[in-house]
């Protein structure tokens, strides 16, 4: 079967919005791609001190097994920065746009009366060849302050 034909195997159009249809396109070729072992570099930043750094993430068989400060930066603004594997990026992603999963923010649930189940925000931008994401920002609730995602993807490649 090719990339195709398992895009469109994988590919369940059961929510009309597209954001989903988006994340179900770009998650369906990353699976069919079924790439293990790659490096990218992570951009992101901390509340704590508010500093942005550049990272280079080696992942062996879908877990990461070096994370590298390449550089380090104060910035005005900033956001919570775990290093992820392609897969739990398109996780976190997945959470924000399917309807029938309730979102699991700490933040975000302090703010509600009830589970929250799709943000109120998703941009998402994902490589037209392999699918995964390359930078995306998930505001969960318009107005409240520090609970959004945001992440960068840059120079991915592929790793023997």
């Amino acid at each position: 079967m090719d990339i195709e034909e398992c895009i469109d195997s994988s590919v369940s159009m059961e929510q009309d919005d597209q954001p989903y249809i988006d994340f179900q396109i770009n998650r369906a070729r990353w699976d069919c791609m079924d790439i293990s072992d790659y490096q990218f570099i992570h951009i992101g930043t901390s509340f704590s001190g508010c500093v942005q750094t550049e990272s280079l993430i080696t992942v062996r068989n879908d877990v990461i097994t070096s994370a590298e400060i390449l550089s380090e930066g104060l910035v005005s603004n900033g956001c919570s920065s775990t290093y992820r594997t392609v897969d739990q990026y398109l996780n976190k992603i997945l959470e924000a746009v399917d309807k029938s999963i309730t979102i699991q923010n700490a933040v975000v649930q302090n703010f509600l009366d009830e589970p929250l189940d799709v943000a109120d925000e998703i941009i998402v931008s994902y490589d037209q060849e392999f699918g995964l994401p390359l930078n995306g920002y998930i505001d969960y609730i318009f107005g409240v302050a520090d609970e959004e995602f945001r992440f960068e993807i840059k120079d991915f490649v592929i790793i023997e």
